[in-house]
């Protein structure tokens, strides 16, 4: 048997191609649009892709199958599930996925299991290698129905839906795969970081029997209080989660559709019809940047902040200082269904004397900060853009807290004739927060450098929740 997996970084997505080494045969299953590494793998290992399955329509990523599809020149069959009905059919699917459908090549063997819960359609594909048992099934595919340590959360359609689909999950983990043994191996659709469940687990697969043991939302306790549990902590849905529903079960456009196109020289741009967005590193950007740009870095978090404040309806200017970096860039922001024209700038580090508009903001050490703090003269505001469970382990006493993700909504509580003296954990998150208050018009703000750690590691002091 061949069987590899493929990571995407930052959503935490597992992509599966699994072959048999006889016939030469595979399929790939939830396959994103960063389609080159899955036809690599397959090419590499002599296989044939014959067929494409998905697992649910995703809610955190465009899907892949139709670009996957169109780059092997439209050869593979895609399986989609028809068991939510109409509306969550793809209208790429080539096939309908049914109760009684089969799909073999060589000793392999796939099944299909409707395990709604997270989505009304989602499926699990079970698979069977005639080599070792006709009748055990090897391994389940289990897609955002089961993750290590976790589950698919039943929240993303909304309150409405959320009972309903809370029930179905329920009756799927306890009812519907109670009949798989425990030594069935588990293959998930995520891992640790994904938004699709919370407290994911970091290793790559289990098996059912350890998360029936393990698994605290796989203890058997009474529905009504399961689902209060599962329900508790859930991180926040980002909005593009929404729209990736819709993009996905219509046809999601192929990228050689979508216009990308390089810009040579800062006069070319339209600073007013786009959104800028700059992916330099803070220290780079808060040195000099673009009026109305606003600072996302490249790192791990970069899909979820592009995802929560870039909108997708407008034309994007994408500045970077490394040009090697576009066509990363670009992948990334199409995968999660930023479809609108590109138009990307390289904004050399030595630009800054050569440019005619540019902006820039300062730092403030912790210790400058505590100084300022003592003096009321100096009238700071300090604006602390940590996540809820951050603000609580450790927070500057009267610093007024945001998670930067609803920025946007509580910018109107943020005084304008105050130093804002914006802090996250480490100055990132920081940067980003001080782009969106420059671009709605807050002059005087300025990064908290080294963020909160290096706050702490000063020993200045913190107020914590046990405290309040």
């Amino acid at each position: 048997m061949f069987f590899q997996k493929i990571y995407t970084p930052g959503l935490a997505i597992n992509t599966y191609l699994l072959g048999d080494e006889t016939t030469k045969e595979c399929v790939v299953i939830d396959p994103t649009r960063v389609v080159t590494p899955i036809i690599m793998a397959a090419e590499n290992a002599e296989m044939h892709i014959k067929a494409i399955l998905e697992t649910h329509v995703h809610a955190d990523f465009i899907s892949g199958a139709r670009e996957l599809k169109f780059q092997l020149k439209n050869a593979p069959i895609i399986y989609s599930s028809g068991f939510g009905g109409e509306q969550w059919v793809p209208a790429y699917a080539d096939h309908i996925v049914k109760e009684e459908d089969v799909l073999s090549f060589g000793s392999i063997r796939l099944k299909p299991l409707h395990t709604p819960g997270h989505t009304p359609e989602h499926i699990m594909w079970i698979c069977y290698d005639e080599t070792r048992s006709h009748d055990l099934p090897w391994f389940i595919f289990s897609g955002d129905c089961l993750f290590v340590g976790s589950v698919g959360r039943p929240d993303l359609l909304g309150e409405n839906a959320f009972n309903f689909l809370a029930k179905e999950l329920y009756q799927s983990l306890f009812v519907r795969i109670a009949h798989l043994p425990d030594s069935v191996e588990v293959f998930p659709a995520h891992g640790a970081g994904s938004l699709c469940g919370k407290n994911i687990g970091g290793v790559d697969a289990t098996t059912l029997g350890y998360e029936r043991t393990c698994n605290p939302y796989l203890n058997p306790i009474e529905e009504t209080e399961w689902i209060k549990s599962i329900s508790q902590d859930l991180p926040a849905i980002p909005p593009y989660f929404s729209l990736m529903k819709k993009i996905n079960v219509s046809n999601p456009p192929l990228l050689s559709e979508l216009k990308v196109e390089k810009v040579c020289s800062e006069r070319d741009l339209d600073l007013n019809l786009c959104f800028l967005l700059d992916v330099r590193y803070p220290e780079l950007f808060a040195r000099f940047h673009l009026p109305g740009s606003v600072n996302i870095p490249m790192t791990p978090s970069f899909y979820s902040w592009a995802g929560w404040l870039i909108p997708h309806n407008i034309p994007l200017i994408i500045i970077t200082n490394r040009e090697n970096q576009m066509n990363d860039i670009v992948s990334q922001l199409r995968l999660i269904g930023f479809d609108q024209p590109f138009y990307l700038f390289v904004l050399k580090d030595d630009a800054e004397k050569k440019m005619n508009r540019i902006e820039c903001f300062s730092y403030l050490t912790p210790e400058e900060l505590a100084k300022r703090l003592h003096d009321p003269k100096e009238n700071v505001f300090v604006l602390d853009v940590r996540t809820t469970s951050e603000w609580h382990s450790g927070h500057i006493a009267d610093a007024y807290h945001v998670e930067l993700n609803n920025l946007y909504q509580y910018m109107h509580k943020i005084p304008q004739n105050r130093l804002i003296a914006v802090i996250c954990r480490s100055g990132i998150r920081a940067s980003t927060a001080i782009s969106l208050l420059k671009k709605y018009g807050f002059n005087h703000v300025v990064n908290v450098r080294g963020g909160m750690q290096a706050w702490i590691d000063l020993e200045f002091p913190i107020i914590t929740s046990d405290k309040e």
